[in-house]
């Protein structure tokens, strides 16, 4: 039911600064997420995120810590995107760099 409704969510919802997160899955996609996802000079397709979540990924980095925050990137064939791995919330999106995609 999530992936139908992140589908069907108007871009324009997402693009609002404090959309709500939205449940895809085991994974909850942040509202900075949400925004990065619509901002046209990062083309990347609403359905680039799942494609990236659930499937297997070219590499997925160790955890790090930033402020006390734990993050983990999960670097994908279209798609890089950020995760806490304590609370599995999709923090940031972003195009995998070509010299990502050839290792």
């Amino acid at each position: 039911m999530g992936l139908i409704i992140w589908l069907l969510k108007p871009k324009r919802k997402m693009a609002k600064k404090y959309t709500r997160p939205m449940s895809l899955g085991k994974y909850i996609i942040r509202s900075h997420a949400q925004n990065r996802v619509v901002e046209k000079d990062r083309k990347i397709s609403k359905k680039d995120v799942p494609i990236n979540l659930f499937t297997k990924p070219i590499k997925i980095t160790k955890t790090k810590y930033e402020n006390k925050k734990p993050s983990y990137k999960r670097i994908g064939k279209m798609i890089t995107t950020s995760i806490n791995p304590k609370t599995n919330y999709v923090v940031s999106v972003w195009r995998t760099s070509s010299k990502k995609k050839g290792k």
